[in-house]
């Protein structure tokens, strides 16, 4: 190629991503160094707390799931969640029983993702679970794609993020009249 190459560099510890923390390098073709980008703190293992996971993949995934029904969610238990294997970049697939869903009026548009990571709160790092979710109606085509970060030690939420990008815009383009109608810098013309 002939552009410049960029390198991503994660954190682990213990073998589990660090959320968030991520250096990207930007090199010309003869890498030579242009440009950084991101952050990544140093020496996450003397801050970090124990790695143990007390919630499974499934509780964290009924536990978002209570958020984003609430307060409607009795009925509904991690055994809802059947895993399907893993996917590239560390995720574990789930599907959710069709007939508790549905109880609720919403359907998951597509099998769940869930990964292991470690959160980094000011005390140091929190076994936590990223997932993953696309949920709609049952009526409609129509999804809410969020992501969540659940604490594996006792169920807390640590982050939830709308996935879901939906915005419209109205404007005005003034041209010229003739010709090739090129577009005009403003009403006042170019």
């Amino acid at each position: 190629g002939r552009g410049g190459i960029i390198v991503s560099f994660h954190q682990e510890v213990g073998g589990i991503e660090v959320f968030r923390d991520e250096i990207k390098v930007l090199m010309n073709r003869d890498h030579e160094l242009i440009a950084l980008s991101g952050f990544i703190r140093g020496a996450p293992a003397a801050r970090g707390r124990t790695l143990r996971f007390d919630l499974t993949a499934p509780e964290a995934l009924l536990r978002a799931m209570e958020d984003y029904l609430s307060p409607k969610t009795s009925g509904l238990d991690p055994r809802d969640f059947q895993a399907k294997g893993e996917k590239p970049g560390g995720y574990e697939s789930f599907e959710a029983n069709r007939r508790s869903l549905e109880g609720f009026g919403i359907t998951m548009s597509e099998p769940a993702r869930a990964k292991r990571i470690l959160f980094d709160l000011p005390e140091g790092l929190e076994p936590a679970f990223y997932l993953e979710l696309s949920l709609g109606a049952l009526d409609t085509e129509d999804a809410d794609c969020y992501a969540w970060v659940i604490s594996a030690l006792d169920g807390r939420i640590l982050m939830r993020h709308n996935l879901t990008a939906s915005d419209s815009f109205s404007y005005r383009v003034w041209a010229e009249s003739t010709g090739l109608r090129m577009p005009l810098d403003g009403p006042q013309g170019s």
